[in-house]
């Protein structure tokens, strides 16, 4: 960005911003190195950063509100009203329902990488752009203190990607998973099948990875 830019408000914001979401990803960085993330969230993060790939960011926001809601129930309106105690009150209470705590509330690093990821499936859309319908929080105004990509517009950045020819069909992007079986709405998988599934395409990644670097080394001499 020019120093112009980079000198206002929004600029100025920006700036700050991306230095917070530097900081914010250093402990993941530290729990990805001693191998000390959560498996779920291990899976989530994985799910999450292959939606970016495939351009389909509103897959990664949907992935993204999982794991920060989790099973948390969200009370809605007053939980005591009265002398007596409500029945299963406790399932609404976040003090007195430790279990049904989601990871993003566990604690402050969690939190803050999250919403690093977060911030992060807004600018690689900018930066990448797809469309609309596999995008999330789809920007139409311009702003050069967001970036220089699309002058700060997903629309803009999108046209500018289809006039290179840059689109779904070309790019071989894999369709956008959906709900849809034999032109029949299927049931959702449930959040639990969907973390096993990714699991396990991580541990195969692994294996096909290793697997890989031992072919490439070269043989011992003779």
């Amino acid at each position: 960005r020019p120093e112009s830019v980079k000198a206002t408000a929004s600029g100025y914001q920006a700036s700050l911003t991306f230095a917070q979401t530097a900081k914010y990803l250093e402990p993941l960085f530290e729990r990805l190195k001693h191998r000390a993330l959560h498996e779920e969230l291990r899976a989530g993060l994985w799910m999450m950063v292959t939606g970016m790939r495939d351009r389909n960011y509103l897959y990664a926001n949907d992935l993204y509100l999982r794991l920060a809601i989790g099973n948390a129930p969200w009370p809605i309106g007053v939980t005591s009203v009265g002398i007596h105690e409500r029945s299963a009150r406790e399932k609404i209470s976040h003090v007195m329902n430790q279990s049904g705590q989601a990871h993003i509330m566990n604690d402050e690093a969690t939190r803050k990488y999250l919403q690093a990821m977060k911030r992060l499936i807004s600018v690689v859309q900018r930066m990448y752009p797809t469309d609309p319908s596999r995008s999330a929080d789809f920007e139409t105004t311009t702003d050069l203190g967001r970036g220089v990509a699309g002058a700060g517009s997903t629309k803009l950045a999108l046209l500018a990607a289809e006039a290179r020819g840059e689109s779904t069909a070309s790019l071989g992007l894999p369709s956008a998973p959906h709900f849809m079986d034999d032109n029949k709405v299927a049931v959702p998988q449930k959040w639990k099948h969907i973390l096993a599934k990714a699991q396990g395409d991580i541990t195969q990644a692994h294996s096909n990875n290793e697997k890989a670097a031992g072919e490439q080394q070269p043989a011992p001499v003779q």
